[in-house]
């Protein structure tokens, strides 16, 4: 059996997991990135439409002193608004700088977490055997906890570990006949975002539905949560302009309702819990630096 030998390994290429792996591989720690998806980013998403993109996950960030001096770096083109910072030409494209000179590998989905006497013993469902000294989880706190218990890892977890909760989030892609050059608005508690604006699709349309919708339709067929959603295109000031074609896409781990007030959860020696359900995702990933 081969098995790659590492010091850390980051379970998510989020931005917490790719801020991270850079701190540490400047520290000069021979870090490893394991991504469940062919992308990176996580929520910081990107979706390409006629090899054209659409922001179809986080459409701003929260402005923030590490943040803002990433983008200075990285050149990017971006603005900060009331709502947040949004990069223009794609917020994956803040990702994809941040991941420059990292060891990712994508596709590659954690099923087993073994503890050994040097660290811990991981494989993947690509059947990828991995020790490393240190394990860091990034993914949502809920996906986190149903990994470490599949793997009798959850010992004592405090109860406001195990009681966080997500929002659900609906996000509808839309490609226009028409382009259209009206700004982003709210129509019945819905986020409409032209990608125009974002130096995008030219015709793309994204749609954030709201909290209540989502959380109400999210179950359902993905069928009838687009007709829903096309009742909504068509009473809102767009409904006049025709789709050429549409997608819906859920993210069942949107938001963090409340965050702790802590940069990090340590489950078990040299096995953290950091992310975007502890303060600020950079923050906890710059404490979690700190210690390793």
């Amino acid at each position: 059996m081969n098995i790659t030998k590492v010091n850390t390994v980051i379970i998510g290429a989020g931005l917490t997991g790719l801020f991270l792996g850079k701190l540490l591989k400047d520290k000069g720690q021979e870090v490893l990135i394991l991504e469940k998806s062919r992308g990176l980013g996580g929520r910081v998403a990107t979706r390409r439409i006629d090899q054209l993109g659409l922001d179809h996950g986080a459409a701003f960030l929260t402005a923030t002193d590490q943040l803002v001096e990433i983008l200075i770096k990285s050149k990017l083109h971006y603005e900060i608004l009331t709502e947040g910072i949004l990069v223009k030409g794609g917020m994956n494209q803040l990702a994809k700088f941040i991941a420059q000179g990292q060891n990712i590998l994508k596709e590659q989905r954690l099923e087993k977490i073994e503890k050994i006497k040097t660290g811990w013993l991981l494989e993947s469902d690509n059947a990828l055997t991995i020790e490393c000294k240190n394990l860091i989880i990034t993914a949502p706190v809920p996906q986190a906890l149903e990994l470490l218990n599949q793997n009798c890892l959850l010992n004592q977890i405090e109860p406001k570990i195990e009681t966080l909760k997500y929002s659900k989030a609906l996000i509808f892609l839309g490609v226009m006949k028409n382009a259209s050059n009206i700004e982003n608005f709210k129509f019945m508690g819905h986020q409409f975002l032209p990608m125009n604006i974002r130096d995008l699709h030219p015709n793309g349309l994204i749609i954030q539905l709201a909290n209540e919708f989502s959380e109400k339709w999210f179950n359902e067929s993905d069928e009838i949560i687009l007709e829903a959603i096309l009742k909504i295109f068509k009473l809102s000031p767009m409904g006049a302009l025709e789709l050429d074609k549409y997608e819906l896409k859920k993210w069942r781990y949107s938001k963090i309702e409340t965050p702790l007030e802590i940069p990090f959860y340590k489950v078990q020696s040299n096995l953290i819990l950091c992310g975007d359900s502890f303060i600020d995702p950079l923050a906890s990933a710059e404490a979690v630096s700190l210690i390793l």
